[in-house]
């Protein structure tokens, strides 16, 4: 056991020492001098003695991780954190803590510090009050002082020989072991969340976010207050102290605001909290090469994100109904029919989900599939007048427990700002990628393949990537994209491939709307980029070519 200390500069060279990385915090504060804080520990003891020779009373803060692991009981009541009750309930269901090196915090709660060469992962509540401290964690060490003017000290004192640092075993193992487990719920219903940091830039804002958006629940200041205080001292890196707090946040509580940003969004990963499995990625050698996977051979990429753009008027709608109702049958859609190409790669009862916010289910779209010949039964949707349906996003939860639930072969949207959170502006692109990017995992999760519909842009003579409204990021996250538009034949629409990621862009569809149902009529080499010229010169093809002549018939 480590003995008595007789002053803060002779303990912090004597956790170095003992091999520990030691880093200063400021004075009665669990918050780093360095710029860096945790990442500048250091176990180099003439380091370390420089520090505290700067300033004898800095606190000694001690990184976890590299062999020593931390299990953190909080006791803070008036914080609604009761971490001893907590740790009694576990060991009275898995048996005591092995003694270990055990620090009384000036709080009242415990740290118990464990060696193991195992790598686990920080964890806020991982039982409640209870959290765990490794890489890129840490913890203050005795003899420093509380905020409140009581000093960390070690529950026993004597020889190592009596109190031993104990590798971490049993009771101890079992709740760091939890680390590993996300959002997991245990048998006893005790729910785990991965431990978060917001940086020192960030505080503010976020501490912020979170009061106003208590605020506007109607708690009470002092729950306010207390809740405030508790994710700042769990996840701010560092914490602010309390009179920070008052200068800084608590005045605004008796306004009335209105936060600017979500406060789930200021919270990001420490980039200090990072493990060797992190670290561990594959080379070359290592991963399969595999074909591109269809789901219509050349047009939509299977497990992907196909985007259908077109102006108003020229059939989408018509259009993604009859590819669902041939997916719902189990067949070809017209953007393959009548080739060999993917014959036979179809079971029956394939599912298809929809959701669209321009038309209403029971009125236009049931009129619709059932014309197409859509097996109804297959197909599953949410109405634009359910009260469900705001709350489907492209990167809502709502959407993922519907796919894991329905397991769709097709989802389709209609039309795409439908379906973006309110907040972000459809022309920012990172914010867009955001948005986007997560129907990508579940098309890979779930086996789910996604049709995107867009209306094109108000911008005349531009062709493919320039006619699509809105992001640029749209274009770049899809794999395939198909335009839209109407030939110079009345009656006769185009479906030009204008982005295909996997394969070369396959030919131009040319297509009718008979009847409400989309039939294939023929292919061109012909893409966009020719048919807006020549509807910009209302002179088709100088008038030496029909649409037979351009088009290789069926």
């Amino acid at each position: 056991m480590i003995a008595y200390m007789p002053s803060l500069k002779e303990a912090a060279v004597n956790y170095a020492k003992l091999g520990f990385a030691v880093f200063p915090l400021k004075p009665m504060t669990k918050e780093p001098v360095t710029t860096h804080g945790v990442k500048d520990a250091t176990k180099d003891v003439g380091t370390v003695e420089a520090w505290w020779i700067q300033n004898p009373d800095y606190n000694i803060g001690i990184a976890a991780g590299n062999g020593l692991v931390v299990i953190d009981v909080d006791e803070h009541p008036e914080k609604g954190k009761f971490g001893l009750e907590t740790l009694q309930e576990w060991e009275k269901q898995h048996g005591e803590m092995p003694p270990t090196w055990t620090v009384l915090t000036g709080s009242g709660g415990l740290h118990y510090w464990y060696k193991t060469d195992r790598t686990f992962k920080n964890l806020v509540d991982v039982i409640p009050a209870v959290d765990i401290r490794t890489s890129g964690g840490y913890v203050v060490a005795p003899p420093s002082i509380h905020p409140n003017g009581t000093a960390y000290e070690w529950e026993a004192s004597g020889d190592p020989e009596d109190v031993p640092f104990a590798e971490l075993s049993g009771s101890a193992l079992q709740l760091a072991e939890l680390s590993a487990t996300k959002q997991k719920k245990s048998e006893s219903g005790v729910h785990y969340k991965e431990l978060k940091t917001i940086g020192e830039g960030n505080r503010q804002a976020a501490l912020m976010s979170l009061q106003g958006y208590l605020k506007n629940l109607n708690m009470s200041d002092e729950a306010i207050m207390a809740a405030v205080r508790e994710e700042n001292d769990a996840k701010c890196d560092p914490p602010m102290t309390e009179a920070e707090l008052q200068k800084e946040i608590f005045p605004f509580l008796r306004r009335n605001i209105v936060p600017e940003t979500d406060y789930a969004e200021t919270i990001v990963p420490s980039e200090s909290i990072v493990s060797e499995d992190d670290l561990d990625i594959p080379t070359l050698d290592q991963i399969p090469q595999e074909k591109a996977d269809w789901f219509e051979q050349g047009y939509i990429p299977a497990k992907s994100i196909t985007i259908l753009c077109g102006t108003g008027g020229v059939g989408k709608t018509t259009l993604w109904c009859s590819l669902a109702a041939a997916v719902s049958r189990g067949e070809q859609t017209f953007l393959t029919a009548s080739t060999e190409i993917n014959m036979g790669q179809f079971r029956t009862n394939r599912k298809v989900m929809f959701f669209s916010a321009e038309d209403s289910v029971s009125v236009v779209l049931v009129a619709r599939l059932k014309k197409a010949k859509a097996v109804l039964k297959n197909i599953s949707c949410l109405d634009v007048s359910d009260e469900r349906f705001r709350d489907i996003k492209l990167s809502s939860l709502q959407l993922e427990k519907l796919i894991e639930k329905h397991k769709p072969a097709l989802c389709i949207f209609d039309p795409i700002q439908a379906f973006i959170d309110k907040k972000v502006k459809m022309s920012d692109r990172n914010a867009m990628r955001q948005e986007i990017e997560p129907l990508i995992k579940l098309g890979q999760k779930y086996g789910t393949t996604f049709l995107i519909v867009m209306h094109t842009n108000k911008q005349k003579n531009v062709w493919g990537r320039q006619r699509m409204a809105d992001s640029a990021d749209i274009w770049d996250v899809a794999r395939s994209v198909l335009m839209v538009g109407e030939t110079s034949q009345e009656g006769y629409g185009y479906v030009s491939q204008e982005k295909n990621s996997y394969a070369r862009q396959s030919q131009t569809v040319i297509f009718r709307n008979d009847g409400g149902v989309t039939t294939r009529y023929a292919v061109t080499n012909k893409k966009d980029k020719d048919f807006v010229l020549e509807a910009a010169k209302n002179n088709p093809s100088n008038g030496s070519e029909s649409l037979q002549d351009v088009c290789n018939l069926i």
